[in-house]
């Protein structure tokens, strides 16, 4: 179990390859963001490039998470919380990878509506 000091360095460096990553936030992380993160921190391991969340998964194979009653699932709330233009987008995992949360990326508009471009 990792605690303190060391808890704290892996929380950053959480935030860190996130923004390395693409995150774009432009408001400071709430007090309650900071406490998923470092639940997330505790789980989080590398596999390759993927940052993979172990411990609970959906019938899909997505990682998630319990906050305030609700579970949440876990790629989508990172991407939400650090992307200002996500809420209700799709978000894919180009790793294919469905447990990750670091290789993240929205969706095209077209796709979230169901129209597909013209062949």
């Amino acid at each position: 179990l990792v605690t303190g000091a060391e808890l704290v360095d892996e929380v950053l460096d959480l935030v860190h390859l996130l923004y390395d990553h693409g995150a774009c936030r432009d408001q400071p992380l709430q007090p309650d963001e900071w406490a998923i993160l470092e639940r997330l921190a505790r789980r989080a391991a590398w596999d390759g490039d993927c940052l993979i969340l172990t411990g609970d998964r959906s019938r899909d194979g997505y990682a998630y998470f319990t906050a305030e009653g609700r579970r949440h699932s876990a790629h989508r709330w990172i991407f939400e919380t650090f992307h200002s233009d996500a809420p209700g987008l799709d978000v894919d995992h180009p790793c294919g990878t469905r447990p990750c949360i670091l290789q993240l990326r929205r969706l095209p508009a077209w796709r979230n509506r169901g129209w597909r471009p013209p062949s």
